[in-house]
């Protein structure tokens, strides 16, 4: 069962992930029952319950589609919503920039800004809160007394960390 708190449910890292992922094809003008096909389609397909924080899942712009390798290793993309395969590889790669897996289906952590920028979000850091690395402060914090400072400085001084991470 799912995990609550009170009444409410409990959202974990990849549920977060979908989250992203479902806003992202609501962008795109996919309707919901659409989606929610490509659901129902893709945890039987993929055998996971989160197929859209799988890395394995794509979309065209127009329909949704998954990724299947097949027994000699060949990767071909099936359409979840007519259920058949598709020969167009053109992807929506955004999603999946930052996001770091265990495995093609578990999303591990994500860094949003980018893999050059130091701020990461992962489950296991400051409860999924963006952290800064290496020091693992609370982007929230360091911005909190940047804006009671009104300079970086004195909060890379405050904080131990360096003015990169400020910034």
């Amino acid at each position: 069962g799912t995990e609550k708190i009170g009444r409410a449910p409990v959202l974990d890292f990849a549920d977060r992930m979908e989250i992203r992922c479902l806003s992202a094809l609501r962008d795109r003008q996919i309707g919901w029952r659409t989606i929610r096909l490509a659901s129902l389609r893709g945890k039987e397909v993929l055998g996971t319950e989160h197929p859209f924080s799988s890395n394995r899942f794509k979309t065209s712009g127009r329909t949704i589609l998954a990724e299947i390798t097949d027994e000699a290793g060949d990767h071909h993309l099936l359409d979840l919503i007519r259920d058949q395969f598709v020969f167009e590889r053109v992807v929506l790669d955004s999603l999946r920039k930052g996001v770091q897996y265990a495995d093609k289906d578990e999303p591990q952590s994500w860094t949003p800004l980018g893999e050059d920028r130091k701020v990461v979000v992962h489950p296991a850091r400051a409860f999924g809160a963006p952290v800064v690395l290496p020091c693992g402060i609370r982007t929230r914090v360091l911005f909190g007394s940047f804006c009671a400072e009104e300079s970086q400085e004195p909060v890379a001084q405050w904080s131990k960390v360096t003015l990169e991470a400020v910034r």
